[in-house]
């Protein structure tokens, strides 16, 4: 590799790092000088996109889904981000072992299973809102979304936070959950709704929320 590949590519990631977003590389050249240097100064967390080793080992998991949404966002601009990513993005406080894929809203019904990368959802993304040029799908919507996905103790710090970060109330929540009730998610539907009756925004982590969310289903009465 030349020295002149050298400095460009610590240029591109640099600016990638500045914008908050993984690098894409601007050639099949670069990103063939980019897979040549995996494993000593960068790395790859997705196909097609890369970051510097150094930064990227000190980001947390939050931080890194982040940055891979940021560069797919530019890859795909008609994509619309839902689920636990618009939660990310939103500074919802979300259980990393939910942000192994990037969730993001499909007009078709989704596979079974979801790919290694992407998980795509039957979401219709109406009144989107738009963040740093990202498309996600509404407040209200995602953290309803994600309370109607996941159990008691990983929607807690949802429930926590979409309350104290967004504005939005416990009863608006429970309405909006209420309206998306059908045949088949009533027990989903119960779960989301009496998280929400527990839900605290004087939480100040995540790990508090699910502490405390932890502490109730044992019988415990938190402080």
């Amino acid at each position: 590799m030349t020295h002149c590949n050298d400095q460009l590519i610590d240029q591109l990631l640099t600016q990638a790092e500045q914008e908050g977003r993984c690098l894409i590389p601007p050639s099949t050249a670069i990103r063939k000088a980019l897979l040549r240097r995996i494993g000593s100064a960068v790395v790859s967390p997705m196909p097609g996109l890369f970051a510097r080793k150094m930064r990227w080992d000190e980001l947390n998991r939050a931080q890194r889904h982040c940055e891979i949404i940021r560069a797919l966002a530019i890859i795909h601009p008609d994509w619309t981000f839902c689920s636990f990513s618009a939660a990310c993005l939103l500074g919802l406080e979300v259980s990393w072992r939910h942000l192994n894929v990037v969730h993001v809203c499909s007009s078709t019904k989704p596979s079974a299973r979801p790919g290694a990368h992407i998980q795509r959802h039957q979401i219709e993304p109406a009144g989107a809102i738009r963040l740093s040029g990202t498309s996600v799908t509404p407040p209200i919507q995602t953290a309803t979304d994600c309370l109607l996905q996941t159990g008691f103790a990983d929607g807690m710090p949802i429930a926590d936070s979409a309350i104290s970060k967004l504005g939005l109330t416990r009863e608006q929540l429970m309405e909006a959950v209420e309206q998306r009730a059908t045949a088949r998610n009533g027990r989903a539907i119960r779960t989301a709704l009496t998280t929400l009756r527990y839900a605290d925004a004087r939480a100040e982590s995540g790990g508090e929320s699910v502490a405390r969310a932890v502490m109730i289903e044992t019988g415990f009465a938190p402080d």
